[in-house]
Protein backbone atom coordinates (compact mmCIF):
# COMPACT_ATOMS: atom_id res chain seq x y z
CA UNK A 1 0.00 0.00 0.00
CA UNK A 2 1.32 3.43 -0.90
CA UNK A 3 0.55 6.39 1.38
CA UNK A 4 0.67 9.72 -0.40
CA UNK A 5 1.71 12.56 1.93
CA UNK A 6 -0.15 15.84 1.94
CA UNK A 7 1.78 18.37 -0.10
CA UNK A 8 -0.12 21.66 -0.30
CA UNK A 9 -0.25 23.29 -3.71
CA UNK A 10 1.66 26.56 -3.87
CA UNK A 11 -0.13 29.69 -5.13
CA UNK A 12 1.30 31.25 -8.27
CA UNK A 13 2.32 34.24 -6.17
CA UNK A 14 5.10 32.19 -4.53
CA UNK A 15 8.40 32.14 -6.47
CA UNK A 16 9.42 28.87 -8.08
CA UNK A 17 12.73 29.09 -6.22
CA UNK A 18 11.01 28.69 -2.81
CA UNK A 19 12.93 26.13 -0.73
CA UNK A 20 10.90 23.07 0.22
CA UNK A 21 13.84 20.80 1.18
CA UNK A 22 12.97 20.48 4.88
CA UNK A 23 9.30 19.85 4.17
CA UNK A 24 10.01 17.34 1.39
CA UNK A 25 12.46 15.45 3.61
CA UNK A 26 9.89 15.18 6.41
CA UNK A 27 7.11 13.87 4.19
CA UNK A 28 9.47 11.41 2.48
CA UNK A 29 10.61 10.07 5.84
CA UNK A 30 7.00 9.76 7.02
CA UNK A 31 6.04 7.84 3.88
CA UNK A 32 8.97 5.45 4.27
CA UNK A 33 8.23 4.88 7.97
CA UNK A 34 4.54 4.16 7.41
CA UNK A 35 5.37 1.82 4.55
CA UNK A 36 7.80 0.00 6.81
CA UNK A 37 5.11 -0.35 9.48
CA UNK A 38 2.64 -1.79 6.96
CA UNK A 39 5.24 -4.26 5.69
CA UNK A 40 6.06 -5.32 9.26
CA UNK A 41 2.40 -6.08 10.01
CA UNK A 42 1.95 -8.04 6.78
CA UNK A 43 5.11 -10.06 7.36
CA UNK A 44 4.22 -11.07 10.94
CA UNK A 45 7.07 -9.21 12.63
CA UNK A 46 7.34 -9.28 16.44
CA UNK A 47 4.70 -6.91 17.92
CA UNK A 48 7.39 -5.21 20.03
CA UNK A 49 9.22 -4.24 16.88
CA UNK A 50 5.96 -3.07 15.34
CA UNK A 51 5.34 -0.87 18.40
CA UNK A 52 8.78 0.70 17.98
CA UNK A 53 8.11 1.36 14.32
CA UNK A 54 4.68 2.81 15.15
CA UNK A 55 6.23 5.15 17.74
CA UNK A 56 8.73 6.34 15.18
CA UNK A 57 5.89 6.88 12.70
CA UNK A 58 4.07 9.07 15.23
CA UNK A 59 7.22 11.10 15.87
CA UNK A 60 7.86 11.55 12.17
CA UNK A 61 4.19 12.46 11.62
CA UNK A 62 4.42 15.12 14.32
CA UNK A 63 7.53 16.57 12.70
CA UNK A 64 5.87 16.52 9.28
CA UNK A 65 2.80 18.30 10.67
CA UNK A 66 5.06 20.96 12.18
CA UNK A 67 6.78 21.45 8.82
CA UNK A 68 3.38 21.79 7.13
CA UNK A 69 2.27 24.36 9.70
CA UNK A 70 5.49 26.37 9.35
CA UNK A 71 5.29 26.26 5.56
CA UNK A 72 1.68 27.43 5.64
CA UNK A 73 2.76 30.37 7.82
CA UNK A 74 5.60 31.26 5.46
CA UNK A 75 3.32 31.07 2.43
CA UNK A 76 0.77 33.33 4.15
CA UNK A 77 3.51 35.84 5.00
CA UNK A 78 4.84 35.81 1.45
CA UNK A 79 1.35 36.29 0.03
CA UNK A 80 0.68 39.17 2.42
CA UNK A 81 4.03 40.85 1.71
CA UNK A 82 3.45 40.53 -2.04
CA UNK A 83 0.35 42.77 -1.87
CA UNK A 84 1.36 45.15 0.95
CA UNK A 85 3.18 48.47 0.76
CA UNK A 86 6.07 48.09 3.24
CA UNK A 87 6.18 51.77 4.22
CA UNK A 88 2.52 52.40 5.03
CA UNK A 89 1.12 48.92 5.62
CA UNK A 90 -1.77 49.42 3.18
CA UNK A 91 -2.24 47.47 -0.03
CA UNK A 92 0.20 48.10 -2.85
CA UNK A 93 -1.03 48.68 -6.38
CA UNK A 94 -1.11 44.98 -7.18
CA UNK A 95 -3.15 44.16 -4.09
CA UNK A 96 -5.52 47.09 -4.55
CA UNK A 97 -6.25 46.30 -8.18
CA UNK A 98 -7.00 42.70 -7.20
CA UNK A 99 -9.51 43.95 -4.60
CA UNK A 100 -11.08 46.31 -7.14
CA UNK A 101 -11.43 43.49 -9.66
CA UNK A 102 -13.08 41.35 -6.98
CA UNK A 103 -15.48 44.17 -6.05
CA UNK A 104 -16.46 44.67 -9.68
CA UNK A 105 -17.01 40.93 -10.13
CA UNK A 106 -19.26 40.90 -7.06
CA UNK A 107 -21.06 43.94 -8.43
CA UNK A 108 -21.83 42.15 -11.68
CA UNK A 109 -22.99 39.07 -9.82
CA UNK A 110 -25.19 40.81 -7.25
CA UNK A 111 -26.01 44.05 -9.11
CA UNK A 112 -24.12 46.17 -6.58
CA UNK A 113 -22.53 49.62 -6.77
CA UNK A 114 -19.42 51.04 -5.17
CA UNK A 115 -17.10 54.02 -5.11
CA UNK A 116 -13.40 54.67 -5.54
CA UNK A 117 -11.75 57.70 -3.93
CA UNK A 118 -8.48 58.70 -5.58
CA UNK A 119 -6.11 60.86 -3.51
CA UNK A 120 -2.89 62.67 -4.37
CA UNK A 121 -0.83 64.58 -1.80
CA UNK A 122 -0.35 68.27 -2.59
CA UNK A 123 3.16 69.70 -2.25
CA UNK A 124 4.72 66.35 -1.43
CA UNK A 125 7.72 66.91 -3.69
CA UNK A 126 8.45 70.16 -1.88
CA UNK A 127 8.42 68.33 1.46
CA UNK A 128 10.93 65.81 0.14
CA UNK A 129 13.12 68.51 -1.41
CA UNK A 130 13.18 70.83 1.61
CA UNK A 131 12.94 68.48 4.59
CA UNK A 132 14.23 65.23 3.13
CA UNK A 133 12.74 61.88 2.29
CA UNK A 134 12.56 60.83 5.94
CA UNK A 135 10.06 63.62 6.54
CA UNK A 136 8.21 62.55 3.41
CA UNK A 137 7.99 58.99 4.74
CA UNK A 138 6.45 60.27 7.98
CA UNK A 139 3.88 62.24 5.97
CA UNK A 140 3.00 59.16 3.92
CA UNK A 141 2.55 57.02 7.03
CA UNK A 142 0.42 59.72 8.69
CA UNK A 143 -1.68 60.05 5.54
CA UNK A 144 -2.21 56.29 5.35
CA UNK A 145 -3.20 56.15 9.03
CA UNK A 146 -5.84 58.86 8.50
CA UNK A 147 -7.38 56.76 5.75
CA UNK A 148 -7.11 53.50 7.68
CA UNK A 149 -8.73 54.94 10.80
CA UNK A 150 -11.67 56.50 8.98
CA UNK A 151 -13.09 53.89 6.63
CA UNK A 152 -15.33 50.89 7.13
CA UNK A 153 -13.89 47.47 7.89
CA UNK A 154 -15.06 46.35 4.45
CA UNK A 155 -13.27 49.19 2.63
CA UNK A 156 -9.84 48.71 1.10
CA UNK A 157 -6.98 51.23 0.99
CA UNK A 158 -4.08 51.13 -1.44
CA UNK A 159 -0.95 53.09 -2.19
CA UNK A 160 -0.90 53.12 -5.97
CA UNK A 161 2.55 54.65 -6.20
CA UNK A 162 4.53 57.58 -4.82
CA UNK A 163 2.08 59.92 -3.09
CA UNK A 164 -1.05 58.51 -4.74
CA UNK A 165 -3.57 56.54 -2.68
CA UNK A 166 -7.04 55.14 -3.24
CA UNK A 167 -9.97 54.01 -1.10
CA UNK A 168 -12.32 51.32 -2.40
CA UNK A 169 -15.85 51.35 -1.00
CA UNK A 170 -17.96 48.36 -2.01
CA UNK A 171 -21.74 48.16 -1.60
CA UNK A 172 -22.32 51.85 -1.01
CA UNK A 173 -24.47 54.70 -2.29
CA UNK A 174 -23.17 57.82 -3.97
CA UNK A 175 -24.39 59.86 -0.98
CA UNK A 176 -22.48 57.73 1.51
CA UNK A 177 -19.40 57.76 -0.71
CA UNK A 178 -19.43 61.55 -0.95
CA UNK A 179 -19.99 61.91 2.80
CA UNK A 180 -17.07 59.60 3.50
CA UNK A 181 -14.84 61.43 1.03
CA UNK A 182 -15.79 64.78 2.59
CA UNK A 183 -14.94 63.51 6.06
CA UNK A 184 -11.58 62.18 4.89
CA UNK A 185 -10.77 65.48 3.21
CA UNK A 186 -11.75 67.42 6.33
CA UNK A 187 -9.51 65.22 8.48
CA UNK A 188 -6.59 65.55 6.08
CA UNK A 189 -6.92 69.34 5.91
CA UNK A 190 -6.94 69.44 9.72
CA UNK A 191 -3.85 67.26 10.15
CA UNK A 192 -0.12 67.89 10.29
CA UNK A 193 3.09 66.27 11.46
CA UNK A 194 5.77 67.64 13.75
CA UNK A 195 9.17 67.43 12.11
CA UNK A 196 11.88 68.45 14.59
CA UNK A 197 9.75 71.26 15.94
CA UNK A 198 8.42 72.32 12.55
CA UNK A 199 4.72 71.90 11.79
CA UNK A 200 4.22 70.33 8.37
CA UNK A 201 0.64 70.50 7.09
CA UNK A 202 -0.84 67.70 5.00
CA UNK A 203 -2.96 68.51 1.98
CA UNK A 204 -4.40 66.30 -0.72
CA UNK A 205 -6.51 66.52 -3.84
CA UNK A 206 -9.29 63.97 -4.20
CA UNK A 207 -11.56 62.61 -6.88
CA UNK A 208 -14.35 60.07 -6.49
CA UNK A 209 -15.91 57.74 -9.02
CA UNK A 210 -19.17 55.93 -8.36
CA UNK A 211 -19.17 52.70 -10.35
CA UNK A 212 -21.80 50.19 -11.32
CA UNK A 213 -22.03 46.50 -12.22
CA UNK A 214 -20.95 46.98 -15.84
CA UNK A 215 -17.77 48.98 -15.17
CA UNK A 216 -14.21 47.77 -15.55
CA UNK A 217 -11.31 48.56 -13.23
CA UNK A 218 -9.24 50.66 -15.64
CA UNK A 219 -12.20 52.94 -16.41
CA UNK A 220 -13.03 53.37 -12.71
CA UNK A 221 -9.45 54.32 -11.80
CA UNK A 222 -9.17 56.64 -14.79
CA UNK A 223 -12.36 58.54 -13.97
CA UNK A 224 -11.44 58.93 -10.31
CA UNK A 225 -7.95 60.07 -11.30
CA UNK A 226 -9.36 62.62 -13.73
CA UNK A 227 -11.72 63.95 -11.05
CA UNK A 228 -8.78 64.27 -8.67
CA UNK A 229 -6.73 66.12 -11.28
CA UNK A 230 -9.58 68.56 -11.94
CA UNK A 231 -9.82 69.30 -8.24
CA UNK A 232 -6.06 69.85 -8.06
CA UNK A 233 -6.22 72.28 -10.99
CA UNK A 234 -9.19 74.12 -9.48
CA UNK A 235 -7.38 74.46 -6.16
CA UNK A 236 -4.43 76.05 -7.89
CA UNK A 237 -6.68 78.58 -9.60
CA UNK A 238 -9.03 79.23 -6.69
CA UNK A 239 -7.46 78.36 -3.33
CA UNK A 240 -10.04 77.56 -0.64
CA UNK A 241 -9.78 77.53 3.16
CA UNK A 242 -9.61 74.12 4.79
CA UNK A 243 -13.24 74.40 5.92
CA UNK A 244 -14.48 74.25 2.34
CA UNK A 245 -14.30 71.56 -0.28
CA UNK A 246 -14.61 71.23 -4.01
CA UNK A 247 -14.76 67.45 -4.11
CA UNK A 248 -15.58 66.07 -7.51
CA UNK A 249 -17.49 62.88 -8.11
CA UNK A 250 -19.11 61.22 -11.08
CA UNK A 251 -22.21 59.05 -11.04
CA UNK A 252 -23.38 56.89 -13.90
CA UNK A 253 -27.15 57.02 -14.37
CA UNK A 254 -28.62 55.00 -17.24
CA UNK A 255 -25.22 54.96 -18.91
CA UNK A 256 -24.73 58.75 -18.62
CA UNK A 257 -21.87 60.12 -16.52
CA UNK A 258 -23.12 62.98 -14.33
CA UNK A 259 -20.60 65.15 -12.41
CA UNK A 260 -21.49 65.74 -8.77
CA UNK A 261 -19.92 68.53 -6.69
CA UNK A 262 -19.95 68.71 -2.91
CA UNK A 263 -19.05 72.12 -1.47
CA UNK A 264 -19.22 71.51 2.28
CA UNK A 265 -16.65 69.25 3.87
CA UNK A 266 -18.06 68.46 7.29
CA UNK A 267 -17.20 65.60 9.63
CA UNK A 268 -19.69 62.76 9.36
CA UNK A 269 -20.07 59.49 11.19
Amino acid sequence: MHIRPRVPALPTIIPDTYNHSAFDHGTFELTETIQGLVDAVHNGVDPRVINQVALKALTVAENAAWHIHEQDKQIAELERDAVTDPLTGVLNRRGFEAELARALADGRRYDEHGALIYLDLDGFKQINDTLGHSAGDVVLRKFASILTDNVRDTDRIGRLGGDEFAVLMSRTTVENAMARAAKIEWLIESSAIDWHGQRVSIRASMGTDYFGPNDDSSAVILRADQNMYRQKQERRRFPRPASQSNLLCEKKINGTIIPITSMAAVPVG
